[in-house]
Parts: C-alpha cells; sequence; structure tokens
C-alpha cells in the first residue's frame, strides 16, 4: 500500500496537513501513527521562507482529522430543507469545533484579470483614499480605538504563545507597542476550552461574533498588487475596508467589517477573495492577524496605510 506524501503548497499549510492526515485514515492508519508518518515527511520538505511546522500543528491536524468518520457519497437533504451553514455562530453555544473553508482556491488568471484592470494602483493610491490619514508615528491604540470600543474584549500577543485577554480600555500604549497579533473579533469569554481539553484565550470557543474579515493574499504578489486586490474588493463587492496593513514582511492585511453580512453571503464574499489570492486561514475567527501599527519580533513596523472608522 503506498503511503506517498505529496508535497506541501507555497500557501495553505494548515489544510495541506489536514489533507495528508485524512489521507493516511483512508489508508487504514491508525492515529497514533498518523502523527509520526507526517512528522517524518515535514522533514524532508522544504518550507518558504520563514514558515516551518510545529509538532503542535501535525497533533492538531491528525486530532481533527480523525475526529470524523470516513464517509461515502454524501447524504441529500430534503428539497426545501433550509440552508444551515455548518460554521454559523451560536449566540449561546459559540462556534461549532469544526469548520469548513469557502470551497474555492487561488485563481491567478482572475487575480491578473483584476490586476490588469487596476493598472498602476498601489499601496501609495491606497494610502492616498484613506479617510483618516495614517502616520508611521501613532501607536497601536489609534487604530483600534477606531475599530473597536473600550469594552471589547480583545486578544492580543506578543507571539503566538505569548498573548493575553483584556478590554481595550485596560490594554496600555507599552504593551501594545510591543505586540504584533490579534484576533480581529472581539472575545466572548476571557478564556474558552481548546481542542485539546486545556483553557486559553486564544482559541475559537471564546471568540465571539465576527466583526472583521482580513484578507491577507500575497501569494506571490507584490504590496502594490496586494493593494489593488483591497481596493477591487473595496469598490467593486461594496465592502467596507477599515484598515489595511503593511506585515513588515511580504503581506498587506486588509480588515472588512461584515458585522450583520448574511452567512451565505459572506461566505460566497470571501470564496471569492480567497480566488484572488485571500488565505483560506483567516476564515476562522480566532485566526491571529497582524496588530495594525504593531511589531514583529524582528522590529520591523507592522504600519497601517488605510485606516477608516468602523
Amino acid at each position: 500500500m503506498s503511503l506517498t506524501i505529496h508535497p506541501p503548497p507555497a500557501v495553505g499549510v494548515h489544510g495541506w496537513l489536514f489533507g495528508r492526515a485524512r489521507f493516511l485514515q483512508s489508508r487504514g492508519v491508525p492515529a497514533e501513527r498518523a502523527a509520526p508518518i507526517l512528522e517524518a515527511a515535514v522533514r524532508s520538505f522544504t518550507f518558504r521562507p520563514g514558515r516551518s511546522v510545529h509538532g503542535n500543528e501535525i497533533r492538531d491536524a491528525v486530532e481533527s482529522a480523525f475526529r470524523r468518520p470516513l464517509v461515502g457519497a454524501p447524504r441529500r437533504s430534503p428539497v426545501n430543507a433550509p440552508l444551515q451553514l455548518p460554521d454559523d455562530f451560536d449566540p449561546v453555544a459559540g462556534w461549532p469545533a469544526e469548520m469548513s473553508y469557502p470551497a474555492k482556491h487561488f485563481d491567478r488568471a482572475a487575480a491578473a484579470t483584476v490586476l490588469a484592470e487596476a493598472g498602476s494602483l498601489g499601496t501609495v493610491d491606497l494610502w492616498e483614499r484613506s479617510p483618516v490619514r495614517p502616520e508611521a508615528s501613532r501607536a497601536p491604540r489609534f487604530a483600534l480605538e477606531l475599530l473597536f470600543a473600550p469594552g471589547d474584549l480583545l486578544c492580543v500577543g506578543r507571539s503566538s504563545d505569548d498573548f493575553e485577554a483584556r478590554p481595550l480600555s485596560e490594554w496600555g500604549d507599552a504593551d501594545l507597542v510591543l505586540a504584533q497579533f490579534i484576533v480581529p473579533n472581539p472575545l466572548r469569554k476571557t478564556a474558552g476550552i481548546t481542542k485539546r481539553g486545556t483553557t486559553s484565550a486564544h482559541c475559537r470557543d471564546a471568540v465571539g461574533a465576527r466583526r472583521y474579515l482580513v484578507v491577507e493574499c500575497d501569494s506571490g504578489l507584490s504590496h502594490d498588487q496586494q493593494a489593488a486586490i483591497l481596493e477591487h474588493l473595496r469598490m467593486k463587492t461594496a465592502a467596507p475596508l477599515v484598515c489595511a496593513v503593511l506585515s513588515g514582511g511580504k503581506s498587506l492585511h486588509g480588515w472588512f467589517n461584515v458585522a450583520g453580512m448574511p452567512a451565505t453571503r459572506l461566505r460566497q464574499w470571501f470564496a471569492y477573495a480567497v480566488r484572488l489570492g485571500a488565505d483560506k486561514r483567516m476564515w476562522l475567527p480566532e485566526q491571529f492577524a497582524r496588530l495594525p501599527d504593531g511589531r514583529r519580533e524582528n522590529g520591523a513596523a507592522q504600519n497601517v496605510i488605510f485606516l477608516a472608522p468602523a
């Protein structure tokens, strides 16, 4: 029986790990053997610069995959049954443990068409069109106070392992200026239960209703090209862009206010963004985004280039 693990894509490593875990499950490999097989495979692959895969990512992918039984043909729903998405937020129960991504993939031809229509539009143009003039000297609090209310409970992190949840009013400038990550949706409680059964402020169970969707669409695109994609989404889909953040690396993060958007339309909108290069992983409500005007671990500034009142 062949257990060949195909190489990972340039982006979407989380999805690749999950897919490889499902592949091993389909070949009859037990869960306790799947993780070591994936760990060995990961050591033999080269990932894009700055991307590495940790053991906890592999274990999480295996646990998530093996929680789902293998099935044959999907069951048909009654013709008149209402559409119910599997990843809607419930005000009482919160988010489901398992969520599916919008079923689209990066379409280079579609992105090329958008970029051709945009012409020379780039980051400078996005900066000039900003309703609030961005300034590199500003502290993160300035942008956060436009995006959130003082009582909003925010999960902010210096790293993916060093984070804390506090109301915005209790986050001091000295703490924020050293942070690089933020969950773009306010929490509904200070800590939730992780998939491993531990408590954490950075987990899906702790996150409240979706307020923002962050579009991060590097996919090999330049900052100027990413700015053109964000401007296209802002103008052509009428989605309110409220913030755009240079990551201090290769990507540009666009924050779109999606509060109150019907779930079906929201999913269709983000699927279109994914088609233009958006990272599917940002669909998860607990996913960290770059903190506006924060700072990376290497000291690189995460400058805001577009800002509008939410």
